[in-house]
This record gives C-alpha cells, sequence and structure tokens, in this order.
C-alpha cells in the first residue's frame, strides 16, 4: 500500500512548486492536481448522513463507508505510485485543505502538508490569473471565482482558508500532536530551501535527497494550459523573486481593500500584526493616502449596497465548494468592512497629518 500525502492550502499559494520539490525525490511521486477529493468528501458525509438517518442501517455500516472509501481513494492513487516505481504519492490540489480532518479520518497512513504563502502575493497572482482569463476572452467579471476579479474577496478566501487550516492542521491540532500534519511557509521554501526541506523529508520520513533542491532538472507532470498553471512551472528552479511582490504591485487603495478582510489571516499566520505595513515600500503626501482611502471605501460601500440581498451559493458537489462560496457570497455589512481596520486607517493618517509629516510610509 503506498503512502499518501496531501499538500492543501489557498490558491496560488506554491503548491506546484511544492509538488515538484516532492516529486524529485527517488521515493516520491506528486502528480498534477485532481481536484477529486472535495468530491469524494462530500460521497463520505453524504453516505454518513444517510446512513445516520436510518436510511442504510439495513445495508451497511459507518466502518464500512469509511473503509469502502478508503479503499476507493487508495485505488485510484496506487496505479500512479506503481508506473512510478515510488512508494509514495502526493496530491497536490490546494483545494484538498477542506478534507484534510475528513481524510485523516478515512485514511490512517495518510499525512497532511498545509502551505500558506502571504496573502498579497496571493491576491497579486489570482488578479494575474484573472488577467490571462481575460485575454483568454473568459468572463471574469461574471465569473463564480470572485477571487479573480477582487482583491477584497480574494483577502476574504485567503483569510478562512489559512484560518480553517491552521484550525484543522496546525501546530495545536490533533493531526499535528499525531505527527500527521506539517504547516510551511511558501517564503520559507524559498528563503531557506535546504533547512525547510529536510524539514519536510523528516515529517515524511524519507531520507533527504540533494535532487529536491533542483527540481527544474527533472520531468514532472503537471497540467500546463498557461492561465492557472504556466508553462515556466516545469522549468523553474526554486527562487525567492515572487516573494514580497505586493510591495510594488498592490497600490495603497488595493492594500486597504485586502486589509479589509484579510488582516486577521495576516494576524494569524504571523506575517503582520499591525496597520503600518499598509504603507510599506511607499512615498506620498499624506493627502494622496488619504484619498486612496476615501477611493477604497467608496469601492467597498458600493459592495456592501449590491451585496445586501446576496444570499450563499448552494453546494452542487462539494463541501469545500460550499465553504468558500459561502464566504465569497456572505453579505458585506457596514460593520465588517468599515468597523475596525478602516477607522484604525484614519487614525495613522490623523496622526500623520497632526504631526506636520509630508510623506508617508
Amino acid at each position: 500500500m503506498n503512502q499518501l500525502i496531501f499538500i492543501g492550502g489557498m490558491s496560488r499559494s506554491g503548491a506546484n512548486m511544492l509538488g515538484n520539490i516532492l516529486d524529485s525525490h527517488p521515493e516520491i511521486a506528486c502528480g498534477p492536481d485532481t481536484g477529486i477529493i472535495d468530491e469524494i468528501s462530500y460521497l463520505y458525509l453524504s453516505l454518513v448522513n444517510s446512513f445516520r438517518s436510518g436510511r442504510l442501517t439495513q445495508y451497511t455500516s459507518e466502518e464500512d463507508i469509511r473503509n469502502a472509501i478508503a479503499t476507493m481513494i487508495r485505488g485510484i492513487y496506487a496505479p500512479y505510485g506503481a508506473k512510478k516505481g515510488k512508494r509514495i504519492v502526493v496530491d497536490r490540489t490546494p483545494n484538498n485543505i477542506w478534507s484534510f480532518a475528513i481524510l485523516g479520518d478515512i485514511l490512517p497512513e495518510a499525512k497532511f502538508i498545509h502551505l500558506i504563502r502571504d496573502g498579497r502575493d496571493v491576491a497579486c497572482s489570482q488578479r494575474d490569473v484573472g488577467d490571462r482569463l481575460r485575454k483568454a476572452g473568459h468572463d471574469v467579471e461574471g465569473s463564480r471565482d470572485a477571487t479573480l476579479r477582487s482583491i477584497y474577496h480574494c483577502a476574504a478566501v485567503w483569510a478562512e482558508t489559512v484560518r480553517f487550516g491552521w484550525d484543522t492542521c496546525g501546530p495545536a491540532s490533533q493531526l499535528a500532536a499525531d505527527n500527521r500534519s506539517f504547516t510551511t511557509f511558501y517564503e520559507n521554501i524559498v528563503m531557506s530551501p535546504e533547512s525547510q526541506v529536510r524539514n519536510l523529508c523528516d515529517f515524511i520520513g524519507v531520507p533527504f535527497s540533494m535532487a529536491m533542491l533542483n527540481p527544474e532538472r527533472y520531468p514532472h507532470d503537471l497540467n500546463i494550459d498557461n492561465i492557472w498553471t504556466m508553462g515556466e512551472v516545469m522549468e523553474g528552479s526554486i527562487s525567492m523573486f515572487s516573494a514580497g511582490r505586493w510591495i510594488d504591485h498592490l497600490s495603497l487603495t488595493d492594500r486597504i481593500m485586502f486589509y479589509a478582510k484579510g488582516h486577521v489571516g495576516l494576524r494569524i499566520t504571523g506575517y503582520d500584526e499591525s496597520v503600518d505595513w499598509l504603507f510599506r515600500g511607499m512615498n506620498m503626501p499624506v493627502e494622496r493616502a488619504a484619498q486612496a482611502l476615501e477611493d477604497a471605501r467608496t469601492t467597498l460601500l458600493g459592495m456592501a449596497e449590491g451585496a445586501k440581498q446576496a444570499t450563499p451559493v448552494a453546494s452542487e458537489s462539494s463541501p469545500a465548494r460550499l465553504t468558500i462560496e459561502q464566504i465569497i457570497n456572505t453579505p458585506v455589512v457596514d460593520g465588517s468592512v468599515l468597523g475596525k481596520p478602516l477607522p484604525e486607517i484614519d487614525a495613522l493618517l490623523r496622526s500623520a497629518q497632526q504631526a506636520g509629516r509630508t510623506f508617508v510610509g
């Protein structure tokens, strides 16, 4: 039986990079993302709920349901491990994060890697995907995936994803206590690859391989569509150049939009605990900064007005999609959008003006 490893986290957090690193190990095979785990989780939960309601009690038991789903999951991945001649198989699909707890119950041998990336860089990357989709003729504005067209919604989903992952498999979780989960940060991997990869190998239970530090030297199975997954991912080495790109790519208005929903995630994960990051790398008159705040406030109020009648979209097939759609479609109310975060920024600008500062940053 293959050892199974599941990577999970927010989309655009480096799952392809991490998958290629692991795939370069002589004992580990990581194929393209499958997108099937949330579907299987939904099936499992549906069967368990049917059993508990009494509809399946004459046919089966919860244990039999669990064993049947476990056999199905193992049967999906085992042929790939055999084809590659490797005993460990990794699924790199980011959405796996929403099913870690379920998988942990179904597959006692499985291990889980929660990959976290700075949400501000995630927002930049999501916007890049949206731009590529527009160039390809897709209606991004009408897309169900609002994270592609709105930094605000991207921040909301990112913050909820890292919070959920932190609770499910973070340092204080039961999965971590059982040595079944490992939390790592994109920035740590690209800035200190050897130490981070050694830690990952210790967690998985394999010896460290120098090959993992040069994944670009080896072929990998990826779904290349040049929109979500670019061809250069195949040849790309571990690089720190994408870490912190938000400093040059997010305007002050963009940053305030992100902060309105994403500040909780930044604090949970330790990226930034104060509001000061909003002006990092900037050099502008206080008046211009105040105008950026008003622009963000106007946009957020418009979103609040437009979302008053919004209701969560019912899930068609998956608990993961239900969670994300609820986050995106939750009505935007003045209290949540314009409550604590923006007054903090107001106060910061007022103190700058009172001190007679010409520039902020």
